[in-house]
């Protein structure tokens, strides 16, 4: 009976990657070129929460690096469809 389960959850977890949705815990890292200091990290965090779908977002200054954590339901590819958005807003440009 357990491994019907484990098989019920893996099969759900496919489906619900293909549709696009996010499961609990489901991060986008995203790398970005002209981040130099605090304020910046602020004004790019700010971008990103306001995004719909969006959890929460890290910003590491020194790595150049954006942890953006997607709601748990939330359409996966919306957000990241946004995010390039939120970094120009920001005044940043995504890395390459």
């Amino acid at each position: 009976m357990r491994s019907m389960v484990s098989l019920f959850t893996r099969a759900l977890m496919i489906v619900g990657f293909m549709a696009g949705l996010a499961h609990a815990g489901t991060t986008l890292d995203v790398k970005v070129d002209g981040m130099s200091c605090a304020a910046c990290a602020v004004k790019l965090k700010n971008q990103v929460t306001a995004i719909s779908g969006v959890e929460s977002c890290d910003v590491s200054v020194e790595q150049g690096v954006a942890k953006v954590t997607v709601a748990d339901g939330a359409d996966v590819l919306a957000v990241a469809g946004k995010l390039e958005g939120a970094v120009t807003a920001a005044g940043l440009t995504l890395a390459e």
